[in-house]
């Protein structure tokens, strides 16, 4: 097998092209989370997983509920390394988020206090997104400019013109957001490195990855699709800011999923790290089990307990693993970048049951012809240079309904980003500037403002029929207000500048 894998990675490192992988889901399974809502759950711990800047350090991530429905288990493997710290770090995710599902606290507060937790676990991987000084230096981004300045002065550049689909506010709305990433990122460079000064840190982390939250992917994707200089940094820049956004989104992601009333197995959550032992000769000769495998290994070395669907992992799934869990066909991974790695071996089997290990050695020996059999069709086919693809991708934020967020009754939710969860309305701003009859100089008002508010202004009123008539005051911070009341869900969207009242009759 290895044999095979070293020929054809002489031959080609990417042997395939990034893929999506169609999910299955069963009906009347057993489970109670859909497929499709256990991925994103999964996906969205294992990229909180990444807590080292060390990026070939990978992480993989499942969630496996328990058969009474009344709890769950999140499993954790790396490829190399010790899990003390992120397992520890995971725990008190799992703790906000048993508070969470319980409901003990309004979903705001749940949201902030889960959002604290994992700037808290992820403070050595966050400030090497950033190029930060804070960070551990590493050959991926030695000598590389800071992200946030580099935005800067690319939307400050003269090339950034207004064109179709970004309109003049958006525009300056954009050249705000990145003024006020500049000055949140002086501020974080000039703290010092002296631990009392951790606390000051991480509070500044969290406003950059507000900020950075804030900024429309749209608006900046249009905004560099033109600029001369440096093509490469119009795909890496709506990534790098979007993945810090991510930190944001995520923690709203995961609350509101373990708050929906469907799921009780988020009530009591268990945290349990796996490592496979691999030989001194092999580790110390390079080679590595990957995580996703040694999740699914673990699975095949304890047959009694509850299988789940999806392993998902920080990065996208290599080849040979994509590879293998089809061939496997008992457990699935959400997508492959479709790299090949010489050094990816398998574990032992001296720990699977004996009735497993013949299924296992039929899964290699397919493995390995699979593997020939591409080696043939690359070999003749036409040579066509291929770049290494993105390992991370960075995924859309998840619509989840009102009922996962918010109580029973009336309630009032007003805040920044949430407003993408459910609402893809065009721009406000360029639809004032256009409309008939519209005053000049509220638009120029509302276009100075620039930045949204952040998650701190996010607010939840709970109101019943002995509380109306309700008044609501609308100030300049407030962005979107969703509103239900039983069955009926409504969202207003305010604009930023204006201000007024809201009654509830």
């Amino acid at each position: 097998l290895q044999e095979s894998i070293r020929q054809l990675w002489r031959l080609s490192e990417t042997p395939e092209a990034p893929e999506e992988n169609c999910l299955v889901n069963e009906r009347h399974s057993q489970y109670r989370l859909s497929v499709s809502r256990e991925q994103e759950i999964a996906s969205n711990l294992a990229f909180l997983s990444a807590i080292t800047n060390d990026n070939l350090r990978v992480m993989a991530v499942c969630v496996e509920e328990r058969p009474d429905g009344k709890g769950s288990t999140i499993r954790i493997a790396s490829n190399t390394g010790d899990l003390t710290a992120l397992t520890s770090g995971i725990r008190k995710l799992a703790n906000v988020l048993e508070r969470a599902a319980r409901r003990e606290n309004n979903c705001a507060e749940d949201q902030r206090d889960f959002f604290q937790q994992v700037v808290s676990l992820d403070m050595p991987r966050i400030p090497s997104r950033l190029r930060s000084r804070h960070a551990k230096s590493s050959r991926k981004t030695a000598g590389k400019p800071a992200v946030i300045k580099q935005l800067g002065e690319i939307l400050h550049h003269g090339s950034v013109r207004v064109q179709p689909g970004l309109m003049q506010p958006n525009r300056s709305a954009l050249r705000c957001q990145a003024k006020a990433l500049e000055a949140l990122f002086v501020r974080l460079e000039g703290i010092s490195d002296k631990p009392t000064n951790a606390d000051e840190i991480r509070k500044v982390l969290e406003e950059i990855i507000r900020k950075a939250h804030d900024v429309p992917a749209s608006d900046l994707n249009i905004a560099l699709r033109d600029v001369p200089e440096n093509p490469s940094l119009k795909n890496h820049l709506p990534n790098a800011i979007g993945k810090l956004g991510r930190y944001l989104s995520v923690s709203c992601e995961l609350v509101c999923a373990v708050r929906d009333r469907k799921y009780g197995i988020f009530h009591n959550i268990q945290v349990e790290p796996y490592k496979i032992n691999v030989p001194a000769p092999i580790r110390d000769a390079g080679y590595k089990v990957h995580a996703e495998i040694q999740l699914l290994f673990f699975y095949e070395a304890h047959p009694n307990l509850p299988r789940l669907r999806i392993i998902c992992s920080s990065k996208s799934a290599c080849y040979l693993c994509n590879l293998f869990f089809r061939l496997h066909n008992s457990f699935q991974v959400p997508r492959t970048h479709g790299r090949l790695y010489d050094k990816w071996t398998l574990p032992d089997w001296l720990d699977i049951p004996s009735e497993r290990r013949s299924s296992l050695g039929a899964i290699a020996t397919n493995l390995r012809a699979e593997i020939d059999s591409q080696f043939r069709v690359i070999s003749q086919a036409e040579k066509l240079p291929r770049s290494h693809p993105d390992e991370s991708i960075l995924l859309p934020p998840v619509h989840y309904p009102f009922s996962s967020a918010l109580s029973s009754g009336v309630h009032f939710l007003a805040g920044s980003r949430l407003a993408q969860v459910v609402s893809t309305a065009p721009n406000l701003l360029s639809r004032l500037r256009y409309a008939s009859g519209t005053n000049n100089e509220l638009v120029n008002l509302i276009a100075s403002k620039g930045a949204e508010p952040a998650l701190n202004s996010v607010s939840q009123v709970s109101i019943g029929d002995d509380n109306l008539l309700y008044r609501q005051a609308v100030i300049a911070a407030l962005y979107l207000l969703y509103i239900q009341l039983d069955n009926l869900s409504l969202a207003i969207d305010f604009v930023i500048g204006a201000s007024g009242h809201l009654l509830v009759i």
